[in-house]
């Protein structure tokens, strides 16, 4: 008889855990990779100039599956991206180094591929606190508007399967970013995906560590680059957070604590108002905004204008 020739298959999704001095933590990362029930996966570790122990640790699990990258340090999006050059499965998922997925992540993902053939799916995750053990599930979606048409969506790392196809036509992560590299990519494969094509799995399959905390991740990145992510992220979106306002208003809340408890936030204020001052009808949009915000900010900010 002939010599049977086994043909390799590629892995139903390649996943790739960008990581940077984090050796607390990605051991639980790589052991909810392997834990998966559904074990169509490859799992891809790039390490952004670490220069710590990962390689040992990634040596004690199961090499055979498990690719690490070494490249000096670039950030989180050029990790990602890296990685997926190197990805041979049919999807791509995102996971950091400080959170873990339930076990059952990938078995219902491809359940329901089989089912309804998506090219990208969204699932809940939910936030872990380190020190008291403290959940809360974070189980809505984010809406928008793109191209006049509402898409659902789930920006959090892990919480997302994408083909590895569109993600290659959308350009891949944005490295001119850190802060907001995940809702930028999201909001571009959206206006690539029909509504037919995405898939919802309204469970917490993702669990997210806090061990950044968002005041040491601004003094990791340093003031100026935050401010740039910031003013770059609204700039190129600028359209669609224009036509979503709540949406912005989210967003401004958000930046403005961190702006307020970080750094110099009269300095985001006048960012802010440069940003969307480039013609009347932005201009008044933007005024706005700040008629729905709570008492307090908007002292803030009647404040920081007056400046």
């Amino acid at each position: 008889m002939p010599d049977l020739i086994k043909v390799l298959e590629s892995p139903f999704v390649s996943i790739i855990i960008p990581y940077y001095k984090n050796i607390g933590t990605i051991s639980r990362a790589v052991q909810s990779v392997i834990d998966q029930t559904e074990k169509s996966w490859e799992l891809i570790v790039v390490d952004d100039g670490s220069n710590d122990e990962l390689e040992t640790i990634i040596k004690s699990f199961e090499p055979e599956k498990i690719t690490l990258i070494k490249k000096p340090n670039s950030g989180p999006s050029d990790s990602r991206n890296r990685g997926a050059k190197l990805a041979t499965g049919k999807f791509l998922a995102f996971l950091d180094s400080d959170d873990w997925l339930s076990p059952d992540w990938l078995e219902n993902f491809k359940k329901k591929h089989q089912e309804n053939g998506f090219d990208i799916a969204f699932c809940y995750g939910a936030l872990i606190d380190e020190e008291t053990g403290e959940r809360e599930d974070w189980t809505k979606f984010v809406k928008l508007k793109i191209h006049g048409e509402e898409a659902k969506f789930n920006n959090l790392v892990g919480t997302f399967l994408v083909r590895s196809s569109i993600f290659e036509n959308a350009r891949a992560f944005d490295p001119n970013l850190r802060y907001s590299e995940n809702m930028d990519l999201a909001i571009r494969i959206m206006r690539l995906v029909p509504p037919s094509k995405r898939f919802y799995l309204e469970e917490v399959m993702v669990f997210f560590g806090n061990t950044i905390e968002p005041k040491k991740r601004n003094q990791k990145y340093g003031r100026a680059l935050l401010l740039k992510d910031l003013a770059y992220f609204q700039q190129k979106h600028k359209q669609v957070l224009l036509e979503n306002t709540s949406f912005l208003r989210a967003i401004i809340r958000r930046q403005l604590v961190s702006a307020t408890v970080c750094w110099n936030w009269k300095i985001y204020i006048l960012k802010l108002k440069e940003l969307y001052s480039y013609s009347v009808g932005d201009g008044l949009k933007f005024t706005l905004l700040f008629f729905f915000l709570p008492f307090n900010r908007m002292r803030l900010l009647s404040h920081g204008f007056r400046k």
